[in-house]
């Protein structure tokens, strides 16, 4: 791939640098292309124009959400979260330019591979516990600094040098991330553990119980002292979600 310059960056809003990229996802929200800036490799995100909407509203909110994005983004590195590196960003156009995290898996390819492998259970239970503990203190973390992900799934947490025991766990995409206040975030709070808890669900199914457990095991050491508040409230929003489901 094609070496790109700060100053191709710069005109990133006529799109033409993305043809030196490899389109390598594509959301309803967003493209996503992997390709090198200043001889590092890089990830491109772009939010693509909706049809639908009014001109001028598209343009507002893709310039809000990027700015939203960019600012938790910066801000969970700066609480010590791993998260890939900010190199560049056009909010107007809704383009930023990430690390690449080299050398690593989804959390989601990490669990179902190490299932795959057949380990005796204790061996598995354990290996289980250690990422799920580590991934409840990130997400706790945040919460505690009042940052809601807004998409917690196990395709958001990367697994760098996945072949050690000493790997790395990266958060990324703060696409739908906000930033929560002290009338909500309760209730916010709980609303992003449960987004995850159904994701554990519905990929991890036979293991998502004991990795929910150690995650909230983890969570409540980082979330703060109103955890017991939060905790009470995920509750509250589960018997919500069984209704709808019911009434689905």
């Amino acid at each position: 791939m094609e070496s790109v310059d700060n100053s191709n960056l710069a005109n990133l809003s006529n799109l033409e640098i993305l043809k030196n990229f490899e389109l390598i996802k594509q959301g309803a929200e967003a493209k996503i292309y992997k390709g090198v800036y200043q001889n590092k490799e890089c990830i491109i995100k772009e939010r693509f124009k909706k049809t639908y909407r009014h001109p001028d509203l598209d343009k507002a909110i893709t310039n809000r959400r990027t700015k939203m994005e960019v600012n938790l983004l910066q801000k969970a590195s700066s609480f010590g979260i791993n998260c890939p590196k900010m190199y560049f960003s056009e909010k107007e156009n809704g383009i930023i330019v990430i690390e690449f995290i080299e050398n690593s898996v989804t959390c989601r390819e990490f669990i179902l591979n190490m299932v795959k492998k057949n380990l005796p259970e204790e061996e598995l239970g354990k290996k289980l516990k250690n990422l799920s503990v580590q991934i409840g203190k990130i997400v706790g973390k945040l919460h505690y600094n009042l940052i809601v992900h807004g998409d917690l799934t196990t395709s958001n947490f990367l697994i760098q040098n996945h072949e050690e025991e000493d790997y790395k766990i990266v958060v990324i995409d703060f696409g739908l991330s906000s930033k929560t206040n002290q009338t909500s975030q309760n209730e916010d709070k709980a609303v992003d553990l449960y987004v995850l808890e159904r994701a554990l669900l519905s990929t991890h199914s036979q293991q998502a119980e004991l990795i929910f457990k150690n995650i909230l095991a983890g969570y409540e050491t980082e979330c703060g002292s109103n955890k017991k508040q939060i905790l009470d409230r995920l509750e509250v929003v589960r018997q919500r979600g069984r209704k709808r489901s019911m009434v689905g």
